[in-house]
Formats: C-alpha cells, sequence, structure tokens
C-alpha cells in the first residue's frame, strides 16, 4: 500500500498521532502501515496481528464484511476479555458492529489495552471495505475525545480511496 504510506505520514503530521492502516487475514487484523511512531513508543508493528474484535481497525473491517461471513465471524468461538472494556459477546458485538456502520468509525476504547484509544475508519474500493485506517488518540492525563479526529481521519481515507481507483482491476477483491 505505496499509495497509503505517504497520505498517513502526513496525516500523523498534522495530528501528532500515530497512524495504521490494517486488513483482514484468517479473522486476525494485521497492521500494514504504521506511521508517526519514530521512538516505537507504540504495541503495534508493521506485519503484526491482533484479535480483530478488540482494536478499532478490525471492528471497522468486521462491522462491513458481509453479513453471513461476519455472522460466521461472531459464532465462530470465545472472544477474550483483554481488559475489563473488551465486548466479549456476540450480542455485543453485532450492536457495536450496527453502531459502527451507522456512524462511520469505530472506536477501541481501552479494550485492547488500558489507557489505549484509537478511531477507525474504512477504505472502500468499488463497494467493498478493503482496509481500515486508525489514529491513536490517547492523551496522557486529559480528556479523550476521539470523535474530535473523525473528518481528518475520513478525509485521509477518502484520499486513499481516490488513488487507489486507478489501480482497481489490479487489486484483488
Amino acid at each position: 500500500m505505496q499509495i497509503a504510506a505517504p497520505i498517513l505520514a502526513k496525516l500523523s503530521r498534522r495530528t501528532s498521532r500515530i497512524c495504521h492502516l490494517g486488513v483482514l487475514e484468517d479473522g486476525m487484523m494485521t497492521y500494514l502501515i504504521k506511521e508517526g511512531d519514530a521512538e516505537d513508543h507504540a504495541l503495534s508493528r508493521q506485519g503484526m496481528q491482533l484479535e480483530a474484535y478488540c482494536t478499532g481497525l478490525g471492528k471497522a473491517l468486521l462491522a462491513h464484511m458481509p453479513e453471513p461471513q461476519r455472522n460466521d465471524y461472531l459464532s465462530s468461538g470465545t472472544f477474550v476479555a483483554l481488559t475489563p472494556h473488551t465486548l466479549t459477546t456476540p450480542e455485543a458485538l453485532s450492536a457495536e458492529f450496527d453502531r459502527i456502520r451507522r456512524s462511520g468509525y469505530a472506536l477501541d476504547e481501552q479494550e485492547i489495552l488500558p489507557g489505549l484509544v484509537c478511531i477507525a475508519v474504512p477504505i472502500q474500493l468499488e463497494g467493498r471495505v478493503i482496509a481500515a485506517i486508525s489514529l491513536v488518540v490517547t492523551h496522557k492525563g486529559g480528556p479523550v475525545r476521539p470523535q474530535a479526529y473523525f473528518a481528518r481521519l475520513r478525509a485521509a481515507a477518502i484520499e486513499i480511496e481516490l488513488r487507489l481507483q486507478p489501480f482497481s482491476d489490479m487489486l484483488q477483491l
């Protein structure tokens, strides 16, 4: 995703936040791009996989899966609570996926790690979600308002989508 890296780097500079791009692989969320963490403070790294149900990126991707696949995912196993905030029932996750589709963004509000808050939005190509991007918005000692970053994050997603359109025939969907 060479197209997305400079867009995420610019977003990271403008927001002073860590940015990610991720995809679903075998029910897991895989980080493909990480920008804005020169000192390697974040848990994430390129190529790393995490459970999708408790990350902003993963939830943005799962929410936009075709319904039969999403239902299969929800019935596929146990969802372990990594923190007291982790959603762990198929019913709670399904309701969260509905909220994500309505609002246009997913949140990880300390679900994978205490103190970590992220907002994520999908990347679409030809009507299908192919990836998602996120911002880590955690503030030490101050209030966290991830929705305040939605417009900038969505603008970056749209820019990526527009730049991907000429290559849609070459991309595996």
